[in-house]
């Protein structure tokens, strides 16, 4: 008898489940992916149910997953950010200093991999503590007869090319104690890494307060991109007041996900393919010429332009000379006057920077 029980109930319950398919499914029962199911969250609070919404047109391509909110977002997988520095804590050039921008478009000086565009007048730039759990913050302060400021980050043309045709996420972290509109814009190069001339590809603004708050957009990569990405934020005239920034992130993927944070010693080895910082040496124990190798901290994007921004000390030499030769290395010599001729601590910077 209870054996008999068990065979109707379960004939039943199959029944039942014929006569009323999940939306989607076919009448044999077997789950169509064309359609949608029902499907529930946590069992706490927060949980949603509802349907399976479809993929959005390249959600696949950009690795898209369904989130537990029911909609598709960008995994948090790393590396996914791909500006460099987005958190400004690198800052190679002048560390915790403030640094005059000029008003020579494109100039780098403050945050690592982050150039500055000023009209009019100068404005500064610095490394400021930034709103927990933010360690740092690009700060910039306005000057009077200012008449506009933009910064931005450009991005090598292997670091974007596999997004090219698909939709990006760019967000950023702000506040400004007296400008009222953030703007953003979206470049590519004439060719490959050259931006001696851009085209613009999309741009937009946001209402921005005095408070931070995150701003975020969606852009559509064009097949152009191939060469090249650069993303600018820029606001007008910043005559007086600071603008503080946080968190610049462009990511795979039409949803904001949580900014992306790299250990330290990787973001500045990121830093250093771009620019980085020298501090060398030679004695030489007879007259004569000596040369050392010099090795870049990692490999550069190309060979880079060497500037020697300290001189050190040196003791009876005739000459030196520094030379960067391509992108691993390059040499320094000396040639001294009289025997254990030396130079040390000299300090140079080379930079491959876009």
């Amino acid at each position: 008898m209870m054996i008999s029980r068990c065979i109707l109930r379960a004939a039943l319950a199959a029944c039942l489940a014929l006569s009323h398919p999940w939306p989607g499914a076919r009448a044999d029962g077997i789950f169509n992916p064309g359609g949608t199911i029902p499907f529930s969250g946590d069992n706490g609070s927060g949980g949603k149910l509802g349907a399976v919404p479809a993929p959005g047109a390249g959600a696949a391509a950009s690795n898209e997953v369904l989130g537990a909110g029911g909609s598709w977002v960008g995994q948090a997988a790393g590396f996914r950010n791909r500006l460099i520095d987005g958190d400004f804590r690198i800052s190679q050039r002048n560390g915790a200093n403030a640094f005059s921008s000029g008003t020579t478009a494109g100039t780098y000086g403050g945050s690592d991999r982050w150039y500055v565009s000023a009209a009019g007048a100068a404005v500064t730039l610095q490394q400021v503590a930034g709103d927990a759990p933010n360690q740092y913050a690009l700060q910039i302060t306005g000057a009077a007869l200012n008449t506009g400021v933009a910064f931005g980050q450009r991005v090598e043309a292997s670091n974007i090319f596999d997004q090219e045709g698909l939709t990006d996420t760019l967000q950023i972290r702000a506040k400004c104690s007296a400008i009222t509109t953030l703007n953003w814009a979206a470049y590519y190069p004439g060719a490959t890494d050259n931006w001696s001339s851009r085209t613009l590809i999309a741009s937009g603004s946001w209402t921005i307060s005095a408070s931070y708050v995150n701003y975020n957009t969606n852009i559509a990569l064009t097949a152009a991109i191939e060469t090249g990405l650069e993303i600018e934020f820029s606001v007008g005239a910043m005559t007086s007041g600071t603008c503080d920034f946080e968190n610049a992130q462009l990511e795979p993927g039409s949803v904001a996900t949580a900014f992306e944070r790299q250990p330290v010693q990787t973001e500045l080895a990121q830093c250093q393919r771009y620019y980085a910082l020298l501090t060398y040496g030679a004695q030489s124990p007879a007259m004569g010429t000596l040369l050392v190798p010099l090795f870049w901290p990692v490999p550069m994007r190309a060979t880079p332009t060497l500037t020697v921004i300290s001189v050190g000390t040196a003791l009876n030499l005739s000459s030196i000379s520094d030379l960067a030769t391509d992108y691993r290395g390059g040499n320094f010599s000396i040639t001294t006057s009289a025997a254990n001729g030396y130079s040390i601590g000299r300090v140079a910077a080379v930079s491959a920077e876009l």
